[in-house]
Parts: structure tokens; C-alpha cells; sequence
């Protein structure tokens, strides 16, 4: 790893292991929080944890094959600027990107596979509903839409402010939300409750054999 700046720099993988303080975590173009090493083991996953700043924590399982890749650490907290440096870009071009990482995961994989395009999913920006991000990225795959048809839908839904059928869901409380949210964090993929308060189902997903594997190394080190 290079040094992004004269004032901070990005962290070695090897450092980030035996680093006895908290660092800056950058995960996937989201905003770096502080946060230090908890547990790793010889599989090469590792959970790091940062406080909520009220007593409580949130955990983050990392696989460290992908350091560098999807997510680093940092001496300080990074700018925009240090990261377009390190990666060769423009501050616009930067911020576009880091915007095309806040939707869904669904989304997302829906790019990497090459079925949605990056137009495409720059439409789905302004859609701050996961669930109806995943309904129209799906919509657009499944009907071979343009870029503009996508748009024009986008443009309806955000007029009418009306959830579309397919993507409705039942009404959930703040605490299941909030559940939701920090298995989310905890577990660094979807997390789907199907139901409500008295019975349903939970989905976590996951998108290849390393992933099942990281997941279950996560829940497995979590219980004992």
C-alpha cells in the first residue's frame, strides 16, 4: 500500500492485525468510521467493532483477502481528496462512485454480473427505499429497459411517492428495524425480515462459497 498524503496513509494489512489502537475503516466507498481489530482467525476473517458513541457497539466481519479490495484502513480519517489520489480519479468522479455504492447490495451485484448497467443504476440513486432500488433494478433487468424508460418509472414513483406492488412489504416496527440494521452491519450483507412482529423469517444473503464461509465463521465466533 502507498501513502495517500503527507498526513495519512493507508494502513498494511499485516499493521491492521497487530494494531493495539482503533483506525479508520473504509468499507466499500461508505463513510470511514473508527474502529479496532476484535477477533481474527487463521481462516483470514476478522471482526472489527466501533461504538455508537451511547455505550453500545456495532461489529463488522471483514475477510482479510479482500483488504485493499473492498474495504482498508486508514492512519486518519480520509477526504475525498486523499481517496480520488489513491485511486487515480477526480473528486466528481469520486463522489459519483461512492454514490453508486450506497444502494443495495442486490443492486450492486446486479452490476457486477452485467445485467444492470452503470447508467442504470445512477437512476436508482435518487430511490432512498432499498427494497424498491432492488424492484426497479430488477424491473429494468427483466424487461430489458432503457435508460431512459428507467428513468421516466423513477420519475412516476417519486411523484406519487407510491411503493410499487412487487415491493411492498409489511409494516415493521423502529426496534425491528433497527434489529435489521445492525445484523446488517454485523454480518456486512442483506438482511431481510419476512413478517412482523409475532412470526416471520429472516434472509441473510450471500453471494458466493467464501461469503457462506465468512458469514459462518462470523456466527460461530460470535457464539462462543
Amino acid at each position: 500500500m502507498q501513502e495517500a498524503g503527507n498526513t495519512n496513509r493507508i494502513i498494511p494489512r499485516d499493521e491492521v492485525l497487530e494494531a493495539n489502537r482503533s483506525l479508520w475503516m473504509e468499507n466499500k466507498g461508505h463513510p470511514a468510521i473508527f474502529a479496532r481489530v476484535i477477533i481474527w482467525n487463521q481462516r483470514g476473517n476478522v471482526v472489527l467493532q466501533s461504538s455508537k458513541g451511547n455505550g453500545e457497539f456495532l461489529c463488522w466481519g471483514m475477510k482479510m483477502n479482500e483488504y485493499g479490495k473492498t474495504w482498508r484502513c486508514w492512519a486518519d480519517k480520509p477526504t475525498q481528496e486523499e481517496a480520488a489520489e489513491r485511486i487515480g480519479m477526480s473528486r466528481p468522479v469520486v463522489t459519483n462512485l461512492l454514490r453508486l455504492l450506497s444502494l443495495d447490495k442486490e443492486v450492486l451485484e446486479l452490476v457486477r454480473a452485467g445485467r444492470l448497467s452503470g447508467s442504470h443504476a445512477r437512476c436508482l440513486v435518487v430511490v432512498t427505499d432499498p427494497e424498491v432500488q432492488v424492484y426497479y433494478a430488477n424491473k429494468a433487468c427483466d424487461n430489458k429497459m432503457s435508460v431512459r424508460d428507467l428513468e421516466q418509472q423513477i420519475q412516476l414513483y417519486l411523484g406519487r411517492k407510491l411503493i410499487p406492488t412487487g415491493a411492498r412489504k409489511e409494516k415493521q416496527s423502529k426496534e425491528l428495524k433497527g434489529f435489521v440494521n445492525d445484523m446488517k452491519r454485523i454480518f456486512n450483507t442483506k438482511v431481510t425480515i419476512l413478517g412482523g412482529e409475532e412470526k416471520g423469517q429472516i434472509r441473510i444473503n450471500y453471494y458466493s462459497n467464501d461469503d457462506l464461509q465468512r458469514i459462518y465463521d462470523l456466527i460461530d465466533s460470535l457464539r462462543r
